[in-house]
């Protein structure tokens, strides 16, 4: 899938090529109100074992985590972070392993050009 984005219509704003469609204007309260719905269903079916939260990224996401961990780098896919940050961490919590945080960690959402 390529990184170009749709052309917008009237009702749809303009969004990267295969990332869910949400009503409304750009900017609008409909909008917000349809992606909270989004995310809050998509933590719903998680919590159920029904879905993932990554239905939520578009298959040309861009995520950057900062700091000095094992994992800060930029991750040009949604496929690459779930295998190279999400993937990890679920095999480790899976083990039973579990963290005390220690500092502070920040992720920034990069906009797909």
């Amino acid at each position: 899938m390529s990184g170009v984005a749709q052309e917008p219509s009237a009702h749809l704003p303009l969004q990267p090529a295969g990332a869910p469609q949400i009503p409304g204007d750009r900017g609008s309260q409909a909008a917000t109100e349809a992606n909270r719905a989004a995310v809050r269903a998509a933590f719903g079916a998680w919590q159920a074992g029904a879905g993932a939260i990554t239905s939520l990224f578009a298959s040309d996401m861009q995520w950057r985590i900062e700091g000095r961990s094992a994992v800060s780098k930029e991750y040009r896919s949604r496929q690459q972070f779930i295998d190279e940050v999400l993937a990890p961490f679920g095999a480790r919590f899976a083990a039973g392993e579990r963290s005390v945080p220690c500092g502070s960690a920040r992720s920034t959402r990069m906009a797909t050009p």
